[in-house]
């Protein structure tokens, strides 16, 4: 039954065509249709990601006060915090092929005792805290 109600759900965000492609009409059994579900998952969200315009990792703007081009204090959960100590400063310079990626990332922990990643986009100057997880 929760099979089926997955389905019907599915069916209805993916009109037409693309259900037809993603996930068949009808299952031999409910093996079949568990499956084609597991299967599934990954190309529903990566197809809601994408009419969303919001991927998994997508680093979000941030407020940062720097000193010396370095993160002193960041908003964080409201507020903003003092920079404890920067653990991991790393550069990455990549994509010269499709668009160039010029980013200055630190890993910092805060008075809070919490750790994040920020990083400067040295392109534009704007400063984001990069997402791992979902």
């Amino acid at each position: 039954m929760v099979i089926n109600g997955l389905l019907t759900l599915i069916e209805y965000l993916f009109v037409g065509e693309l259900s037809n492609c993603i996930i068949p009409k009808y299952h031999e059994s409910l093996e079949a249709a568990v499956s084609t579900w597991v299967l599934s998952c990954d190309i529903v969200r990566l197809f809601y990601y994408s009419c969303m315009n919001q991927f998994p990792f997508q680093p979000e703007p941030i407020d940062v006060v720097t000193v010396e081009d370095k993160p002193s204090r960041v908003m964080f959960k409201k507020r903003f915090q003092k920079v404890k100590d920067i653990c991991n400063p790393w550069r990455i310079d990549d994509g010269w092929w499709f668009k160039p990626v010029s980013r200055m990332y630190y890993t910092l922990e805060l008075e809070s005792g919490s750790r994040i990643t920020v990083f400067c986009d040295l392109s534009d100057k704007k400063w984001y805290r990069q997402n791992w997880a979902t």
